[in-house]
């Protein structure tokens, strides 16, 4: 493959992998505002062990997923910078490294894992508490 060519498709990879991390930058704090609305403040929650459990899971999930976007987002410009990667151990962007030693693969991964696990424990949640309504 020709490097203009190569090029030009590791920043169209990058590209897509920016505007997916700003989509869920975008929605993880209106992920936190719903979890957040189900507790209510200032009343003596009335939820047990389980819900409370799997509440601050999905938040703490949402967060570290939060996180790891805004780290996606800050380092991929760096790997813009540096295309088309020559070095051998790196085949694409998710190869390159960011912040010195992290891979773009292992942030974004944390990243992906931790916003689907916020979802399944956020949903889990809905079951137990839809379940447990009398």
């Amino acid at each position: 493959m020709v490097d203009t060519e190569k090029k030009e498709r590791q920043q169209a990879a990058a590209t897509a992998l920016m505007d997916w991390s700003k989509w869920l930058v975008t929605l993880q704090p209106a992920a936190i505002l719903a979890i957040s609305g189900v507790v209510k403040f200032g009343r003596q929650p009335t939820l047990d062990l389980t819900a409370k459990t799997l509440l601050i899971l999905s938040l703490a999930s949402v967060v570290i997923s939060l996180l790891a976007a805004t780290f996606a987002l800050g380092g991929l410009p760096s790997v813009i910078e540096r295309l088309p990667s020559t070095a051998a151990n790196e085949k694409g962007i998710y190869d390159m490294s960011v912040y010195w030693h992290f891979r773009v693969w292992r942030i974004v991964f944390v990243e992906h894992l931790f916003f689907v696990l916020g979802i399944l424990f956020f949903s889990a949640f809905l079951c137990i508490s839809i379940a447990g309504q009398k």
